[in-house]
């Protein structure tokens, strides 16, 4: 019996050793990864400053605007310019109908000074 307690001595000694090593590890590990997370949360911010300061002429944001409502605010000011591209071109082409049927406004405009204005 003195003998089984004295390997189970020995065994919990060398489990505790081992404990110690993983916490020890473990540790290390932690303070690598908070390392390495707090530069990619300093690169995450600069890249967004830059992205905000190439932007600011273009479209006005909220100084806490993320990637997320940035990307958003673009995508709706393509939207409606598209939109606003789409209702002139139809405009242009309307005219352009217009001018090819022969009853543009300068035409009759031109008629009416050429015979009304004598």
């Amino acid at each position: 019996p003195i003998h089984t307690n004295v390997m189970n001595v020995e065994e919990e000694g060398n489990e505790v050793e081992q404990l110690r090593e993983s916490v020890t590890f473990l540790t290390n590990q932690c303070a690598q990864l908070d390392e390495a997370n707090r530069a990619w949360q300093q690169y995450q911010a600069a890249q967004l400053e830059n992205f905000r300061s190439k932007l600011q002429d273009y479209l006005s944001f909220d100084e806490d605007a993320s990637f997320d409502i940035i990307a958003q605010q673009i995508v709706e000011q393509i939207s409606k310019e598209r939109e606003d591209f789409n209702e002139k071109y139809e405009a242009i082409e309307k005219a352009n109908d217009i001018l090819r049927s022969g009853t543009s406004i300068f035409i009759i405009d031109f008629f009416y000074l050429l015979f009304f204005s004598m």
